[in-house]
């Protein structure tokens, strides 16, 4: 009897010893996961400031110049020559800060922003973003119609096509330099598809439509930008 109330309060003790440290091991988790929400940073742009800045960018297109980004967007927040190592030129790079957790630090993981690469030509190349971003890309139904007519008599094919329609999408509005071979279809049904093109750790996710039937063009409606 003696040796099995041992073993009985021993036993009591382990279970409400780890029952305290699983109670502290989700507090410390809810606790990490609100610090996580509730970051003080050191700049943070203002919402309505957001969704215009947003907005602005489906005025952007490959191949603008710096000076046409900068009317539209206004300064950036840096702006960055890259070099090779021989110091030859690479890129120059815009870079539109949303949110700066710590000053004069990088924080891959809270700051927000969105980059736009220029070539030596100072000609928009590539916008890359590691919060999700939307470009909307206008057409009119009059201009598609007109394309639909080309496509029937033999011209540009490729519009017939989802995946070659999204690479072209991709790089007149988002990346110039995408290979055919790192776009693939998502989804399609019906007269709608998604498509995707790849670039290091950034994807851009195409939307698709068929206006015009079975047998209708491809029209790209939007890019979304998502950072892997």
């Amino acid at each position: 009897m003696h040796r099995t109330n041992i073993v009985f309060w021993l036993s009591l003790v382990v279970i409400i010893f780890l029952s305290n440290y699983a109670v502290m091991g989700n507090s410390t988790k809810r606790r990490n996961m609100n610090d996580s929400n509730n970051q003080k940073y050191y700049f943070e742009m203002a919402e309505k400031a957001q969704e215009e800045f947003l907005k602005k960018l489906n005025s952007i297109k490959i191949g603008d110049s710096v000076q046409k980004v900068k009317n539209i967007l206004g300064e950036p927040t840096y702006d960055q020559i890259g070099a090779s190592k021989k110091g030859e030129f690479i890129s120059r790079d815009f870079t539109y800060y949303i949110k700066i957790l710590e000053k004069g630090l990088v924080n891959e993981k809270y700051d927000q922003y969105v980059e736009l690469s220029f070539d030596a030509k100072n000609k928009l190349t590539k916008i890359e973003s590691n919060i999700p971003v939307e470009i909307l890309i206008p057409f009119t139904l009059d201009k598609e119609r007109k394309l639909q007519k080309e496509a029937g008599e033999g011209h540009q094919p490729w519009r017939l096509n989802p995946i070659d329609m999204a690479r072209s999408a991709v790089i007149s509005y988002a990346n110039k330099n995408i290979k055919s071979k790192k776009c693939f279809l998502i989804t399609q049904k019906n007269n709608e598809a998604i498509a995707q093109c790849n670039n290091l750790n950034v994807n851009y996710r195409v939307y698709l439509k068929k206006y015009f039937g079975k047998s209708s063009i491809w029209t790209a409606t939007k890019i979304q930008i998502i950072k892997n």
